[in-house]
């Protein structure tokens, strides 16, 4: 199949994962498709966990939301869900009426139609009709959106014409939405009609977990993921400083330079590091011309540190800098910041907060 509406895998590499893998089997294969780090969680019964992505950006069909859940120990579905807005409403359109024709002539997938009444019609009539913006739920003018679940299809899945003993199932409903959102600080909000398409490829043992959910009423999951490192931050002449720990020996406060592409060090710090055996002739990479933000270019002679410690926090192999002067700033900058799968600045508390 050639659809490739996800960033990192297709329909067909989803379908193909190993529902038959454990949870510390397949973690580290499904953290390598995304670029993002995701929340991994795990619940108090049955040996249920789940992995999930937001806002996992594909072509121009919108973002999607990944769920990969196990049961047992054992990895039992893996779902992707996009959630069109009133605006976006042709984007929709144009992902569903690409899914139905290549799967029309999929042989990997067979149509279960005894299960399956996802009408296309229907469903683009109903959404055109219904699917709107409103105003806020407290508004003397608001009005509600006519929500609907609007059908579902199920596949089942083959590899070689043999049955694989997992299903497809695709299903739409029309959703009114409340919501704000807050990036680079500024919030917006959206109030109105929300298409929802759900992707969900799933083993036959995913069933049992539903029914355990159902029958102990609890669906509590707690968070696995590494809580996020603090740094205390010192301000200085309008920057931050970062205490930086550099090879395990030397710690110095360097200015958190976002702009700049590398570290980089004054002359005399990068000898304390040279005549200490941490840095050796091999871990030189060459020269670079850099630009400064006035605009004048210099050469330097570029490296590798072997460790750069923030906090709690190591980060191993980092592309390095020799500066031209020794009264030049240590620098703090993308080759090392890169590497941390996040990062953001906390002005209120002076927080550089790790993750």
């Amino acid at each position: 199949m050639s659809f490739q509406a996800f960033p990192q895998l297709s329909l067909d590499q989803l379908a193909n994962i190993n529902f038959g893998e454990t949870f510390s089997q397949s973690k580290q294969k499904i953290k390598s498709m995304f670029n993002q780090k995701p929340s991994i969680m795990k619940a108090d019964f049955f040996g249920a966990y789940r992995i999930e992505y937001e806002d996992v950006p594909f072509n121009f069909y919108g973002d999607g939301y990944y769920t990969f859940q196990y049961a047992k120990d054992t990895l039992v579905s893996a779902k992707v869900e996009f959630q069109y807005k009133a605006t976006d409403t042709v984007k929709f359109r144009r992902l569903y009426n690409t899914i139905m024709d290549e799967f029309k002539t999929d042989n990997s997938k067979k149509l279960l139609k005894q299960y399956s009444d996802l009408n296309s019609q229907k469903i683009f009539s109903y959404i055109k009709t219904n699917c709107r913006t409103t105003t806020q739920k407290d508004d003397k003018n608001y009005k509600p959106i006519n929500t609907k679940y609007l059908g579902q299809n199920f596949w089942a899945l083959y590899n070689n014409s043999v049955y694989t003993g997992n299903v497809l199932r695709l299903y739409v409903q029309v959703i009114e939405s409340h919501s704000s959102k807050t990036e680079n600080g500024r919030t917006t909000r959206y109030d109105g009609c929300v298409v929802e398409v759900t992707f969900e490829i799933f083993s036959e043992q995913y069933q049992d977990l539903k029914n355990k959910e159902e029958e102990m009423e609890i669906s509590n999951y707690h968070s696995l993921n590494e809580p996020a490192e603090q740094v205390k931050l010192k301000y200085q002449n309008g920057v931050y400083l970062v205490p930086t720990k550099l090879n395990n020996v030397l710690t110095m406060d360097f200015v958190l330079d976002l702009g700049a592409s590398d570290v980089s060090l004054s002359p005399d710090i990068f000898l304390v590091l040279y005549r200490a055996g941490t840095i050796k002739d091999e871990d030189f990479i060459g020269q670079q011309t850099y630009q400064f933000a006035d605009g004048s270019t210099a050469k330097s002679s570029v490296f590798n540190l072997k460790s750069i410690q923030i906090g709690d926090k190591e980060i191993k192999d980092v592309r390095a800098s020799i500066s031209n002067s020794l009264s030049a700033p240590l620098l703090l900058g993308q080759s090392a910041m890169k590497k941390f799968d996040s990062y953001r600045i906390d002005n209120y508390q002076k927080l550089l907060i790790l993750e």
